[in-house]
């Protein structure tokens, strides 16, 4: 499976639909399934290295509303990269890319919405920085091993020079990941 929405525009056949979504959440990618896997998973090691966050939550002190501010934030971000990409929340995510996007914050990131993630993986840390850390490393990891070196496969196949040129240029995180 192959996700190439957070570089790209695509085009889209319905039999490129359904060899690429996950076929138990019609419409829903797996870089999307890998993420809020990872950042639920984050969540319990929080929760259980952390045994006072669950009152925390409970108690109305602000953590809830920190974490539900971050995962807002985080979906306000994506939507304002997928109108810079000239895309919705309801465009296939998959098929043949047509044009490279490398201005905006794609100039700082070839993955700024993979990199919007980090607001809600690093908001867990007001449960247990440790956990948060963790979450935030097995995202990296999960990401670049998975979704990432396949997305940029695609766009070397495609757009050969051009994205070479874009990649020695710009960090696949951020600065320094």
């Amino acid at each position: 499976m192959r996700n190439s929405a957070i570089y790209l525009q695509t085009q889209t056949s319905p039999e490129d639909q359904a060899a690429t979504r996950c076929s138990f959440a019609s419409g829903i990618d797996a870089s999307s399934w890998l993420s809020w896997t990872i950042y639920l998973g984050t969540f319990w090691v929080a929760l259980f290295l952390n045994p006072t966050a669950g009152l925390a939550l409970r108690d109305g002190n602000g953590t809830a509303m920190a974490l539900i501010v971050s995962i807002a934030f985080f979906f306000g971000s994506v939507l304002a990269l997928q109108h810079h990409m000239q895309l919705s929340l309801t465009a296939s995510s998959f098929g043949r890319p047509r044009s490279l996007t490398t201005s905006g914050v794609f100039r700082w990131s070839r993955n700024p919405i993979y990199v919007a993630f980090f607001i809600p993986l690093g908001a867990l840390a007001l449960l247990s920085p440790v956990a948060s850390l963790i979450g935030l490393i097995a995202y990296v990891h999960v990401m670049t091993s998975y979704v990432i070196k396949a997305e940029e496969r695609d766009l070397a196949a495609k757009f050969g020079a051009d994205y070479a040129a874009y990649k020695a240029r710009v960090p696949r995180w951020l600065a320094g990941l």
